[in-house]
């Protein structure tokens, strides 16, 4: 039972990782957008947001703990489209792996379009999470409605059971 508990604390802390990565999606999409826009390179915004999480974070997030591995890399002399592959296999989230196609993309290709197609992904990047916020809204909606309906059970036999008291049958 130790083996199965050891893995079912593997899943749960596997899947949390997943969610906390998928939900720091757009933040990052966005920093990148952003640096990109004012005229970065691609590493070099890759360098700026992981000095800014060292710097002003004081939670752990696991998409920037990955980027410093990343960062690492590229410190290492590892080549900078290398780089990118190694990290969207470790982190293997499909949001992340097709940010990293297209920064390969722009480094062999030279897009001229990356900052557009940036910009289309943080749009889509936002309204995905609105409707993962909404539907987890949603699922604490449903979980609450159980003890509601005990709570409104336990409001009627507080009147009813007085009620039927008073009658003296």
């Amino acid at each position: 039972f130790l083996h199965l508990g050891e893995k079912r604390d593997q899943r749960m802390k596997q899947e949390e990782r997943l969610r906390q990565m998928e939900q720091d999606y757009p933040q990052v999409i966005s920093k990148f957008t952003m640096l990109l826009s004012a005229g970065l390179s691609v590493r070099n915004a890759w360098e700026r947001i992981v000095k800014l999480y060292r710097k002003k974070s004081a939670t752990e997030k696991e998409i920037y703990e990955e980027m410093s591995r990343s960062l690492l890399e590229f410190e290492k002399g590892i080549p900078e489209l290398q780089v990118y592959e190694l990290f969207s296999n470790r982190v293997g989230q499909i949001h992340y792996k097709k940010l990293m196609a297209l920064f390969i993309s722009d480094r062999r290709k030279g897009s001229v379009n990356l900052l557009e197609v940036m910009e289309q992904e943080m749009s889509l990047a936002w309204e995905e999470q609105k409707r993962n916020t909404r539907k987890q809204g949603e699922q604490i909606g449903t979980k609450l409605l159980l003890p509601m309906m005990g709570m409104l059970f336990v409001v009627f036999l507080m009147i009813l059971v007085p009620a039927f008291m008073s009658f003296q049958l």
